[in-house]
This record gives C-alpha cells, structure tokens and sequence, in this order.
C-alpha cells in the first residue's frame, strides 16, 4: 500500500499495487492476495493497539498541520469572486504571439 501526503498540498494519497512497488512508499508489498492482505491488516492493528506505532494524524504534529490545513480550508471556502486576489502579472490578459 501507499498511504501519502504530497509535499505542500493537503491531498492524502492511496495507491494499492498487486505487483509493483512503488519509490515513495515506506512499504512496498508484492504480489498480494486475500490472506497476505489479512495478515498485515491484522499486523498493522495489533501494532497500533500496543502503541508502538502512532498515527500520524493522532500525534501532536499531525494534529497541529491537520489544524492548520482546515483553517485554510474554512478561509478558502468564504472566498467569492468579488473578494478573491486574481492573478495580476503581464500574463492577464492571454499571451497573443501575433499581437503588435
């Protein structure tokens, strides 16, 4: 599985891939099927309930960035078009090659 968030977006990524893996994964399985999935789903939740592992979105660095990206989201959201910043450079009104 891949489970990730791209650098500088709030887009959480999952990807399952039966045969490849894949270079930004923490961990790659291959060549899956129903028992090997079972067996590390139950690996994953028997190391989350001892605690030897924390949820990202659970420890106090994820929570403070999942904070910060819902604030963002809630400021986004009352944006119209009459109080947004449009984008302002030389490139405005179009790029015309033929223009003199």
């Amino acid at each position: 599985t891949l489970k990730m968030i791209r650098a500088n977006t709030d887009c959480y990524t999952m990807a399952l891939c039966q045969y490849d893996g894949h270079e930004d994964a923490l961990l790659s399985i291959r060549d899956l099927d129903g028992g090997k999935i079972q067996k590390i789903t139950q690996a994953i939740k028997d190391a989350k309930k001892s605690g030897a592992v924390e949820p990202w979105g659970l420890s106090a660095k994820g929570k403070a960035e999942l904070e910060e990206v819902a604030a963002g989201k809630a400021k986004r959201d009352k944006l119209t078009k009459e109080n947004v910043t449009l984008f302002m450079g030389d490139l405005e009104q179009g790029l015309d090659e033929n223009a003199e």
